[in-house]
């Protein structure tokens, strides 16, 4: 009996083919899951591929996904990292006609995500909020400026819109924040968090309240390597005739 050329392949190479096959993955979603194009498709290919993708707990690790997903299934997959740092990117309800499922979200969708990315928080490695909404960023700021983040480096927050009515008086995120490395976010009003170890700072389109934390910021992160600003709405508080805030890029 013959054997497919595939199945001849050693563990190494098959391995090497499951994380292209992950990695280019369509986000996991409704549409993906029925479609059998997720990340959960190499598990189901033969007994063989599935028994490597579970014994892998790094194939987990970088997770992408939409609203709305099944509150079991994306637990299920997360543990099947095994307490490895995690990547997490959510898409959020911003993005219209994403898989045509907008009129479906509502709040307690946006609290299940929530509470399933905060459970994680002690091995978050970075967060990706893309295409969130205002509602779905003060949901996800309430929670995470009381939850400790001890492995966080990198939390890029987007949104296709501006001017939400929430504007953020304390920082995105509570606490001091060392493992902080990049920090991105576009269109959105916030509080720059407490950090010391930015290499990456990049604010496009964002009103800081007020400019003299920004320069804070700056000051207190000697080690900046890649600063973008674009577009910011600086409010200021100081009187016309003070000389204007500065900063020395290091």
């Amino acid at each position: 009996m013959s054997v497919a050329l595939i199945h001849t392949l050693n563990d190494d190479c098959l391995y090497k083919m499951l994380h292209l096959v992950v990695s280019e993955a369509p986000v996991l979603s409704k549409r993906s899951l029925q479609s059998r194009t997720s990340v959960l498709a190499v598990t189901h290919v033969c007994a063989r591929w599935r028994n490597l993708a579970l014994a892998a707990p790094w194939l987990w690790t970088c997770i992408r996904f939409a609203r709305p997903i099944n509150q079991r299934l994306l637990p299920e997959l997360l543990s099947r990292s095994s307490g490895l740092p995690l990547r997490l990117t959510y898409y959020g309800r911003a993005k219209l006609n994403y898989d045509n499922l907008y009129e479906s979200w509502n709040v307690t969708d946006t609290k299940l995500v929530v509470n399933i990315v905060a459970a994680e928080a002690g091995r978050l490695y970075q967060l990706a909020l893309y295409n969130i909404d205002g509602d779905e960023w003060y949901a996800f700021w309430v929670r995470l400026k009381e939850t400790h983040l001890p492995q966080l480096q990198s939390l890029r927050i987007s949104t296709p819109f501006g001017g939400f009515d929430h504007v953020l008086n304390e920082p995105i995120l509570g606490g001091d924040n060392p493992t902080l490395r990049e920090l991105s976010v576009h269109r959105f009003y916030l509080s720059l968090p407490n950090c010391t170890g930015l290499t990456s700072l990049i604010l496009k389109d964002v009103q800081v309240l007020p400019t003299k934390l920004l320069l804070k910021t700056v000051r207190h992160n000697p080690n900046i390597e890649e600063l973008h600003l674009e577009q910011l709405l600086l409010s200021d508080t100081t009187s016309t005739q003070d000389p204007p805030p500065s900063a020395l890029l290091p």
